[in-house]
């Protein structure tokens, strides 16, 4: 064999084991899907989101048809959720009522859900009943206190009308074995907080185990990228809203929300209201700062039309739809020139999975 051809078969391995080598690191760093998001830091990825994703059983206040485990095996990677007290005070995970449910049994709230016709009659009658309305609503006082801290004669249920209200706990716990399991996947908690109640919330992921893969940002500096998240192994990531600011000094692997993220308006009627969304809606510090060093700042979008308290499958299959959707988050990111991180929908496997698809298409992958 001839000198020339033993440097040529020496080539030719050594392409071998390089073509191996990137071959095994793309697909150990298929990152939520795909090797291509790797290397992008965590607020340069979309991810699809559920909204109030821990209401998935049939329901008024429903607004998800699948379990929290289902929705992580399906390709969702963030889940916002609110947080009640039970009528224990436990931290509760569901689509909770606050007491001033009572006082907002007022006229233009009923009469807004009569066609403009009938409203006239529906006003006369409401004048007839309002005596028994108000003595109504003196009674839901006297019994459950109100939302300015006056206790009542009982605990108040918050989860009274979500028969999916559960520990907050055994979300976590179900998260947690989905980690375990899925060694590449990033998952993110949107906690919408209405304890003020951090020491609970931290009891709870501590507890779960959920811990040992939580992720602390400094806000000071950029996010990482999902392959050191990966390499870490904190691949959970977890956002409160909170009052209680000084408390987030404690746990400061629960981040205060609204320090690294805005959002856009959430209370449309339909599709043509999307059009006129005003931003930020919250987070104002964060938007004017997005352009700004350490480029850490996130962009939630709520996408959904909820005409009662739940969801609606029949607007989800209608605004969900990639030509609906991906119009909405293109202009967003033209108007803000920032990928929407977060896009909150409702039913997300309606109209045909939809949201994964627009999804791919703002991370520029093909799947």
């Amino acid at each position: 064999m001839t000198v020339h051809m033993l440097k040529f078969l020496s080539m030719v391995i050594f392409l071998m084991n390089v073509t191996h080598y990137y071959a095994y690191e793309l697909k150990q760093f298929a990152c939520n899907g795909s090797p291509l998001l790797a290397s992008r830091r965590y607020n340069e990825v979309a991810y699809a989101t559920t909204h109030n994703g821990q209401s998935y059983k049939n329901s008024l206040v429903q607004n998800q048809d699948r379990t929290i485990t289902e929705q992580l095996e399906a390709g969702i990677r963030a889940i916002k959720i609110p947080l009640w007290y039970d009528a224990q005070n436990c931290l509760c995970a569901c689509h909770g009522m606050s007491k001033l449910l009572f006082d907002s049994m007022h006229e233009q709230a009923l009469l807004d859900q009569i066609p403009i016709f009938f409203r006239s009659k529906a006003r006369k009658f409401l004048d007839t009943v309002r005596p028994a309305i108000t003595v109504m609503q003196d009674a839901l006082h006297v019994a459950y206190g109100n939302n300015d801290g006056q206790q009542g004669l009982i605990p108040f249920p918050h989860g009274m009308f979500d028969p999916a209200c559960q520990p907050f706990k055994n979300i976590c716990v179900e998260v947690r074995k989905f980690l375990e399991t899925h060694s590449h996947e990033i998952v993110t908690f949107i906690l919408e907080n209405f304890t003020d109640n951090l020491a609970l919330i931290a009891a709870d992921i501590q507890e779960s185990g959920l811990l040992d893969y939580v992720h602390t940002q400094d806000i000071q500096k950029p996010w990482p990228t999902l392959r050191e998240l990966v390499r870490s192994q904190k691949r959970m990531i977890i956002f409160v809203s909170s009052g209680d600011k000084g408390r987030f000094l404690e746990y400061p692997w629960l981040m205060s929300l609204w320090d690294f993220a805005w959002d856009t308006r959430f209370n449309f009627t339909r599709i043509a209201d999307f059009a006129y969304d005003c931003l930020p809606n919250r987070g104002k510090n964060a938007y004017e700062q997005r352009a700004s060093v350490p480029h850490n700042k996130l962009f939630i979008v709520y996408h959904f039309i909820t005409p009662f308290a739940g969801g609606s499958k029949s607007w989800a299959k209608r605004v969900n739809r990639v030509s609906v959707l991906k119009k909405r988050l293109q202009k967003l990111a033209q108007k803000t020139g920032h990928i929407p991180n977060f896009v909150q929908v409702d039913f997300f496997e309606y109209p045909h999975n939809d949201i994964f698809k627009v999804i791919n298409c703002l991370n520029g992958v093909n799947m």
